[in-house]
């Protein structure tokens, strides 16, 4: 009688099981849309951290009308490149240009320079340029007086790295050509 009792444990036991199966159970084939069936959350990425880095800065004065000062500079990485300029005198009108490599006075005065970035607006001081996703190289940020006084400016120069900083890639154009040209160009390091 002993081993009857056992025989029908064994057997309900099996057709509980087969009846979890049945319904369900570990196979998610049947119910994909189930919570016991759903993956689990994707682990959200590590932002990388952004690094801003003081690649150049200075002050200069005697910066004539219609005359640009030059600052060559270099990156080491691709990265956004950003630069602040300020000036003394507000009734001045101050803008600035990043380029790949080096320009010409003729290039600025065809508006031919390999633009990375510019900002000309006649009325915001400091002006700020940002030049995103830059390969490695040769720059110049070129700072143009427009005038009517002789201006003393200031320059900051930063190499921006990690986050979102340095993914959009952006091309600039020529600035808007303007009716007076460029006088000349002085070397400032």
């Amino acid at each position: 009688m002993n081993s009857n009792r056992r025989k029908l444990a064994l057997t309900q036991t099996l057709v509980l099981a087969l009846m979890l199966g049945a319904c369900g159970g570990d196979d998610c084939s049947d119910h994909p849309t189930t919570p016991e069936c759903s993956p689990p959350p994707s682990p959200s990425p590590t932002p990388t951290p952004i690094t801003r880095r003081l690649i150049g800065e200075g002050s200069f004065s005697n910066l004539g009308e219609r005359v640009i000062a030059e600052i060559p500079f270099n990156i080491d990485s691709r990265a956004t490149i950003e630069a602040t300029v300020d000036w003394t005198f507000a009734t001045d009108d101050v803008d600035i240009f990043l380029v790949h490599g080096r320009c010409t006075l003729d290039q600025f005065n065809t508006d031919t320079c390999p633009f990375a970035a510019f900002a000309t607006n006649a009325s915001t001081k400091p002006e700020t340029v940002t030049a995103p996703n830059q390969e490695a190289g040769s720059y110049a940020l070129y700072i143009l007086n427009w005038g009517p006084a002789e201006e003393s400016v200031s320059f900051q120069i930063f190499q921006v790295t990690g986050g979102s900083a340095s993914s959009a890639r952006t091309t600039a154009a020529g600035p808007a050509r303007r009716t007076r040209d460029i006088v000349g160009i002085v070397p400032r390091h």
